[in-house]
């Protein structure tokens, strides 16, 4: 990731029990507020799914060292340090943030999940009843273990459409979803990949999740390392039907290859 890069910042806090109302309620109404004053573009901000005691927030910024300066200033100013940090640290257990490469189009895409899920904007053109809505988590859920982590193949073939796109140099519809998998775990053999974050609204589910495995085969023009590596990332699905239609994906692929022992030489001027 280099300084000139977009990021998302993503941060999943886990609050001390009984506290998420509370905090949910001075975030929303004083802390998001306070940093959209400052000029930080918050994405998206709200309850976890996966856990009462959880709530998320993402921002974006132009590049590493707009997030550094702007925070900075942030969590440095008399406003937050006198008025705003004594009442919200005291509710947070523990926090964990994940900064990752972002492209506009998946800032954009995420940025309108978050509005959605704020009212700002209205619902898509069809409602999305809410049972669908957990079934399209429970998808996500189901193509994350199944597919990702067990190579259960067949699963691909009752959720893709033919012209699903799953790389440049693969093959459309679920052919390539599962030669994707395949080739990965030929790469890393041992790779599992955990959900961190699953939010849905409307026919969109975002997945925020990290992977780690040892490299045992060739990663590209990457011989065997041997190493163990682990990655993050972010995917936004559209769902319909009960099968995907249309995904956004960011990650943080730099940093793999840093620790596979890759040399990263910016170009020269």
């Amino acid at each position: 990731m280099t300084e000139g890069t977009a990021v998302l910042d993503i941060r999943t806090y886990r609050l001390v029990p009984g506290g998420r109302a509370e905090f949910l309620r001075i975030m929303s109404d004083d802390a998001v507020p306070m940093l959209e004053r400052s000029g930080v573009h918050v994405v998206a901000f709200g309850p976890a799914v996966q856990d009462q005691d959880h709530a998320v927030l993402i921002r974006s910024f132009a590049s590493l060292e707009e997030r550094e300066q702007q925070l900075g200033r942030f969590y440095g100013s008399e406003e937050w340090l006198t008025e705003h940090d004594p009442r919200v640290t005291p509710l947070i257990e523990t926090y964990h943030t994940v900064v990752l490469p972002a492209s506009e189009e998946v800032i954009a895409a995420l940025s309108s999940l978050g509005d959605v899920a704020r009212g700002a904007l209205p619902m898509p053109e069809d409602d999305v009843p809410i049972s669908d809505v957990g079934s399209n988590k429970r998808l996500v859920r189901d193509l994350v273990e199944k597919v990702w982590n067990l190579e259960d193949l067949s699963f691909a073939d009752g959720v893709f459409p033919p012209d699903w796109k799953a790389g440049s140099e693969l093959p459309p519809g679920p052919e390539g979803v599962k030669r994707w998998s395949v080739e990965d775990h030929e790469t890393f053999p041992d790779v599992r990949y955990v959900i961190e974050d699953l939010v849905a609204e409307g026919d969109r589910v975002v997945v925020r999740w990290t992977a780690s495995g040892t490299q045992e085969g060739a990663f590209g023009p990457i011989p065997p390392t041997h190493r163990t590596v682990s990655w993050s990332g972010v995917h936004i699905f559209r769902i319909r039907d009960g099968r995907f239609v249309e995904y956004w994906v960011e990650s943080d692929s730099l940093g793999r290859l840093r620790q596979l022992g890759v040399e990263l030489v910016p170009p020269s001027a």
